[in-house]
């Protein structure tokens, strides 16, 4: 018993004495301090993070596909780069997207009963109006095609509400909060799903109101609407305007972007 004892001793002994050694002996990658800390003390003094930023956002702020605002960033890049040393930086072109699109002036009040504001923005790809539109507001209150026979002859000019208002709620929680290490372990341990796409089928209810919000729109533009106002995501003053849509008439039941008539986003 002893001899076995001491012969597995002198084997875990001789191991890691072996390990310790080829440790010893492997070669160790050369720390070139100095570089390292020329790197912070440039990132820590001399750190143009938020110039860059403030460019970015501040003066070229969002940028369209096809935009005049994103060639100016992109040019604006380019130079950027130039300056700091980088050789043939160029612009590169890709695909083809379509028609480019600009925001030159926008302004939406509401004038009765009695003046306010109103905070909205243009769809993108959504055509400049004729000058001022001044119009009745109509809310397009139609849950079924049958419900949109009482707006026939009605809407010619006026300011369609598409949809009914978004409640906005008060916030009373903070929106960003850490994640406690109970949550993150349960994240940890939720394991996938499976592998393979998705495959996503609507309901027949939905397919029917699919079906009434392009006849809705089919009757917007058949019928002249001047204005159309959708509620917008974000709230307090913050919102998130999206693109133009009008029904197809290539046949394939879609939307396309295209030329009538204007929309924008509202707040609720």
């Amino acid at each position: 018993m002893f001899k076995r004892r001491t012969t597995v001793l002198l084997l875990i002994f001789n191991l890691l004495t072996s390990g310790i050694a080829a440790f010893a002996q492997a070669p160790q990658e050369k720390v070139d301090l100095d570089a390292i800390s020329r790197i912070k003390e440039e990132g820590d003094k001399r750190s143009q993070v938020m110039d860059l930023l403030s460019y970015m956002t501040d003066v070229y702020g969002p940028r369209l596909t096809g935009s005049p605002q994103l060639r100016e960033a992109q040019e604006w890049a380019r130079k950027k780069l130039a300056e700091w040393g980088l050789q043939n930086a160029q612009l590169e072109a890709w695909g083809e997207f379509g028609r480019g699109w600009e925001l030159q002036g926008f302004a939406a009040n509401i004038v009765k009963p009695h003046f306010s504001p109103l905070i909205a923005y243009p769809k993108a790809w959504s055509p400049s109006t004729e000058g001022a539109v001044r119009g009745r507001a109509v809310y397009l209150d139609a849950k079924t095609e049958a419900d949109l026979d009482k707006y026939k002859g009605k809407l010619k000019g006026a300011i369609v509400l598409l949809t009914p208002s978004r409640e906005v709620e008060a916030h009373f929680a903070p929106q960003a909060t850490r994640q406690s290490d109970e949550d993150l372990l349960k994240m940890a341990n939720a394991g996938g799903q499976g592998g393979g796409r998705r495959r996503f089928e609507l309901s027949e209810e939905q397919r029917a109101a699919q079906a009434v919000a392009r006849k809705k729109w089919e009757m917007i533009y058949s019928e002249g609407a001047g204005v159309v106002l959708e509620p917008g995501r974000g709230d307090g003053g913050t919102l998130f305007a999206g693109s133009a849509s009008i029904p197809s008439t290539g046949g394939g039941g879609g939307f396309n972007r295209g030329p009538r008539p204007w929309s924008a986003n509202a707040p609720k």
